[in-house]
């Protein structure tokens, strides 16, 4: 996100404001020269008295006013961020007993056992495509079809976004649709699901708002700040008669989901909205006005709220959930809640709800652990920062606060939850320190909760005085983390793409176990098992981005990893959206010596004068094949293009939204809102759009 957009719509403070501390029995006290904006804190999270905390969000809603919108903050706002969204083991996998070793393939996750929200999903029967809402996707790219195979389309009976299921037949790669939810005008577009295959229930997430000042969504009978979050469950024991169960509603913005079992934790951000609030005036009874109604505005209406099946409106959390960090100043203030969410999908309830008056940037969770991180910047202005880590217990729908850290360096923007991963309670993490713009420095740090001071204490850390070897070398910024049990691989990249393989085994002594140099880089990896690992990037030719790298590496000696194989798709300009969401890659464990995968990429090819031209948008497919030695090797299976350029189209109109699903010799490949499919191996025939 644009560092200017967050300056001006989130920081909103000008150079000539005068800011004071104004207790709440002061009307027209409207000099906040002493109230400060709380700075992130790896400090333990407590909860308050009512008054305090009253006192804290009031003064964060002061910092927020503002008169003229154009200076720059200094101090650490930072934007929420989705990590879908959070990696763990070496192949993620639903937590209801698909693997992805089985006959289909499914949801890419970034831990086993941990399930998250997606577009697509499959139960082997049955796949759930989330629309957009505009057209299907055979309207929007009518040019790439034989004008005979248009005229024959039913036309769709609305344009509405909705969820479509499909029937499939793995025998012959076929699929049908059966039924459609609609989302009817006026209602919540539908953006991601979970299907819990053993309980026949397909659950639907909606968000409503974005990260905005004092933005307001007017819904039901009553007011949405900034957003909303609806989650509706449908029965679908009878798929093409699905029958809906239950609708909630959480005041907030939508900042990540995770599901484990029967539980849905949600994480929402919610900006406290006071009606008639003027950030923008600069006269001294304006001015009054506003800290008028701050004073005057009940702490219950500024916390969110929640509604079940349309019926009463109710208080998500209370005073006594939030917590804030213990050394926080009563001059101080944060107006951002982000509240932590459990929901019992069984009986449809919330089980559990904690709320923080802290900044959040990253999520990440394991089956009994939930981590928030938030990176502070001192300043914009300069390049010292940490990041603050705190941990939640999960048990069957409770959520239990129990440590936090601060650890030198940011998590990144593309997906900090790459950077986390527990094993044996341990967190490790990986940060990057920009003191040197020129020079980052990469820290792994080791932590371990220490229950008496509600401290994660640093176990190790590496670079260290005994291997002090850096990771990366000289200006070289990470491009890609995965962890497993024992290792991390770590690629990081300026001209040359290298690969670390750290060993972890003894969470005391962490080292560099092995380095590898090559062109190019990864920016997704993912382990195949146990000594064998997938990179997935951009080749690199005379220092410029080239094609789609698919690249096997062979780590079975920690000490000498090497490049098995490599496969590059196109040239200059193709790009795969499994370079930034590791969701639209499908892996399929067939058997011991055979692996499948599948990921979409648009293909451009170099033209003249630096320029590149769209050849085509589609899924690619690979085996992963162990031969002699007991190594495998890499090879392309086949494709299936579902866009190519014509007269009137130029360019792809379906990127960053591709999905596949793998069922034994089936492939299903969803591009936009339509489903394609073949037969693995022979992509001779391959049917659709569906």
């Amino acid at each position: 996100m644009d560092r200017n957009w967050i300056v001006k719509n989130l920081c909103m403070l000008l150079s000539g404001l005068t800011l004071i501390g104004c207790d709440s029995d002061s009307n027209s006290d409207t000099d906040y020269s002493d109230i400060e904006l709380a700075r992130v804190s790896g400090k333990p999270l407590t909860t308050t008295d009512a008054a305090s905390f009253e006192r804290f969000l009031k003064n964060g809603i002061r910092v927020r006013l503002s008169y003229a919108g154009d200076d720059v903050l200094e101090g650490d706002y930072a934007v929420p961020a989705d990590s879908a969204d959070s990696t763990g083991s070496d192949t993620a996998a639903e937590s209801d007993g698909d693997t992805g070793s089985g006959d289909y393939s499914t949801t890419n996750l970034h831990e086993a056992g941990v399930d998250e929200a997606d577009r697509v999903k499959y139960d082997g029967e049955h796949l759930f495509v989330v629309t957009s809402a505009y057209s299907n996707g055979y309207y929007e790219t009518e040019d790439t079809l034989a004008v005979d195979a248009r005229d024959s389309m039913p036309a769709p009976e609305n344009l509405n976004n909705a969820v479509r299921i499909l029937r499939t037949d793995s025998d012959t790669a076929s699929a049908e649709e059966i039924a459609r939810i609609e989302s009817a005008e006026g209602e919540l577009s539908f953006s991601s699901l979970y299907l819990r295959g053993g309980a026949d229930q397909l659950v639907t997430l909606s968000n409503a708002g974005y990260y905005g000042i004092a933005e307001t969504v007017d819904e039901s009978d009553w007011s949405w700040n900034n957003g909303k979050v609806e989650l509706r469950s449908f029965d679908i024991s009878d798929a093409a008669n699905p029958a809906e169960e239950w609708k909630l509603e959480l005041e907030g913005y939508l900042n990540g989901s995770r599901r484990i079992g029967d539980t849905l934790y949600v994480v929402t951000r919610y900006m406290p909205n006071i009606p008639g609030l003027n950030y923008y005036t600069g006269t001294a009874s304006a001015r009054e006005d506003n800290e008028k109604l701050i004073n005057d505005t009940p702490l219950a209406d500024l916390l969110p709220h929640y509604q079940a099946n349309d019926g009463e409106v109710e208080s998500l959390v209370s005073a006594s959930d939030c917590l804030v960090p213990e050394d926080i100043e009563p001059n101080q203030g944060y107006a951002d809640l982000v509240t932590l969410t459990a929901i019992n999908l069984d009986t449809h309830a919330i089980s559990s709800a904690v709320c923080l008056n802290t900044n959040v940037q990253g999520l990440y969770s394991s089956q009994s652990g939930f981590y928030i991180g938030a990176t502070s910047y001192e300043s914009w202005y300069d390049s010292s920062h940490h990041t603050a880590v705190h941990k939640f217990a999960l048990d069957s729908g409770s959520i239990d606060y129990r440590a936090s850290a601060d650890v030198p360096g940011y998590l990144g923007w593309d997906d900090p939850a790459f950077r986390m991963d527990e094993v044996d309670d341990d967190l490790r993490i990986v940060t990057t320190d920009f003191q040197d713009w020129d020079d980052p420095l990469h820290q792994l740090t080791i932590l371990r909760e220490d229950g008496d001071s509600r401290e994660l204490m640093t176990v190790s850390t590496l670079p260290n005085d005994e291997h002090s070897d850096p990771i990366g070398k000289p200006g070289e910024n990470i491009y890609a983390v995965r962890f497993t049990n024992e290792r991390a691989y770590i690629v990081t990249f300026e001209t040359i793409d290298p690969l670390y393989v750290l060993d972890l085994s003894d969470h005391d002594a962490p080292v560099i176990a092995g380095e590898l140099e090559i062109p190019g880089f990864s920016r997704y990896l993912h382990p195949v098992e146990s000594g064998w690992l997938l990179g997935i990037g951009q080749e690199v030719v005379n220092g410029r981005s080239d094609g789609i790298k698919a690249e096997l590496f062979d780590v079975r000696d920690m000490s000498a990893p090497q490049v098995a194989n490599k496969i590059v798709i196109g040239g200059q300009g193709s790009y795969s959206e499994v370079l930034y969401d590791l969701r639209a890659l499908s892996f399929l464990h067939v058997d011991q010596d055979t692996k499948r995968l599948a990921f979409p990429v648009d293909v451009w090819q170099p033209g003249s004068s630096y320029s590149s031209t769209w050849i085509g948008s589609g899924l690619f497919a690979f085996d992963l094949l162990r031969g002699e030695d007991d190594a495998f090797e890499l090879s392309i299976s086949g494709e299936l293009i579902a866009e190519t350029p014509s007269a009137q189209q130029n360019y792809p109109q379906n990127t960053g939204r591709g999905r596949s699903v793998i069922h034994n010799d089936a492939v299903f490949y969803v591009h936009g809102d339509d489903v394609y499919s073949d037969t693995w191996g022979s992509w001779h025939n391959p049917q659709g759009p569906m």
